[in-house]
């Protein structure tokens, strides 16, 4: 016989003194072996996990309902969770209230409204603070996943959703007013204005390639043009500088290439890239906007001294879908792989990667503290997310504010579906009307 353990002599002591009291080893207490043993103290006992965990391991009570127990752990667990998320709801209102109540005694507003020109007039009353801290600031927004051109049918949404060119123009005009008087007030301070372009601005031709869904090509880039154009014009009288940063997207890919389910090399060659270089010649000559196009799938942009990196997230860089699961390991894995080799290039590493892509909006980060930006959408729930079971995908773009210090500040997520049945926005951007060009 080999040599005994520690556990084997404390297993055949528990079952000696539980036999002297009339006990099953199971109902034998801590305090109860103790005063039985001459042999072993409660260190012993802790050496081996605990007395508890010396029985349930080698000398089990088989007498169990195991079906009942089960049960009454399943009703427990259920009960337990309802609870704690009834009090975090009673809890989060009687600091809600409390809080705001504070807050708005604090309060006093000045409820005079402004015009367009009482609001220029007033931005150019405002003296920059050079020495400030907030004295120099961006304001950066994502527009992807726009899918101009596309026309979703209400009633085949069963009034989910709806999405054409007027729609797509009131959702455009209600961003750029929402992008126009975010933090007005600091306006003074605000150098520029970040738009990063990524990608899936328009349909494409990938899918259904006829028929009343989707426009003809010429249709998608004419109106899409239209649109950015409208856009920028009505911006660039509220910021002193805006610099748009372009990617495409996989909506934007040609098809006529090998490789048709992703655009895996010369990704470029992209109908959006025919949009993009449009903008570029419309304000070529003009010095507050200035439009960045790149070959590679994706580009390295200075924000306040801050590097990011920014793609449409199909390829590169991809997160994985958050309306699913957020893996963060995995993509903390692909972050500390691109920053690696950009420090072996002798290159200052990425603070933040901006793509979009999934249609689901999220700001998260990585242990390393790298910000991770993930894009809405413009379009919404489209027929065949519905017919897979998908209920609501919410129209929604991302808005932040970098300064010198933080690469994220203070973070604004824009809900455009409030616009689709407000015709005042189409004085921001006028919808597209199948014109073939701006004289028609």
């Amino acid at each position: 016989m080999g040599k005994q353990t520690l556990v084997d002599k404390l297993v055949i002591e528990v079952k000696r003194i539980a036999a002297e009291l009339g006990l099953h080893p199971v109902n034998l207490t801590k305090s109860q072996f103790l005063r039985h043993t001459q042999d072993f103290t409660e260190w012993d006992l802790r050496k081996v996990g605990g007395l508890g965990s010396l029985v349930k391991s080698h000398i089990p009570y088989t007498q169990k309902d195991l079906e009942a127990i089960q049960d009454h752990k399943n009703k427990h667990a259920y009960i337990s969770k309802l609870e704690k998320q009834v009090g975090n709801i009673e809890a989060f209102k009687t600091k809600l209230i409390t809080a705001l109540s504070r807050t708005i005694r604090k309060q006093k507003i000045d409820a005079k409204p402004l015009s367009d020109e009482a609001t220029l007039k007033y931005l150019k009353s405002l003296k920059l603070d050079k020495k400030s801290q907030d004295s120099c600031r961006s304001l950066c927004t994502i527009w992807s996943d726009q899918h101009f051109g596309m026309n979703i049918d209400k009633d085949e949404m069963a009034d989910v959703n709806e999405f054409n060119w007027v729609v797509g123009a009131r959702r455009l005009g209600m961003l750029c007013e929402q992008i126009a008087t975010y933090k007005i007030e600091k306006r003074n301070v605000h150098k520029e204005l970040v738009i990063f372009l990524l990608g899936d601005n328009i349909a494409g031709v990938i899918h259904d390639q006829e028929g009343s869904a989707i426009d003809l090509i010429t249709y998608q880039l004419a109106g899409t043009t239209s649109y950015y154009v409208q856009a920028l014009h009505y911006l660039k009288a509220f910021f002193p500088k805006i610099r748009v940063i372009c990617q495409p997207g996989n909506h934007g890919r040609v098809m006529h290439k090998a490789s048709k389910d992703r655009a895996m090399s010369k990704k470029f060659d992209s109908f959006e890239n025919i949009v993009f270089n449009a903008l570029s010649h419309v304000f070529a000559k003009d010095d507050k906007v200035s439009i960045s196009t790149t070959k590679a799938p994706y580009c390295s942009v200075n924000v306040q001294e801050h590097r990011v990196f920014a793609t449409h997230g199909d390829t590169v860089f991809e997160t994985g879908n958050p309306g699913k699961t957020v893996a963060i390991a995995k993509i903390e894995e692909k972050v500390n792989k691109i920053n690696a080799e950009q420090m072996a290039q002798g290159k200052k590493p990425f603070e933040m990667f901006c793509t979009g892509h999934v249609h689901h909006p999220l700001f998260t980060h990585v242990g390393s503290g790298v910000k991770i930006v993930i894009n809405g959408c413009l379009i919404g729930n489209d027929p065949y997310a519905l017919s897979v079971g998908i209920q609501s995908s919410q129209p929604v773009q991302v808005l932040w504010e970098t300064t010198r210090q933080y690469v994220q500040g203070d973070v604004r997520s824009i809900y455009v579906a409030d616009a689709d049945d407000k015709a005042k926005y189409e004085k921001i951007i006028h919808p597209y009307q199948y014109e073939l060009s701006a004289e028609e």
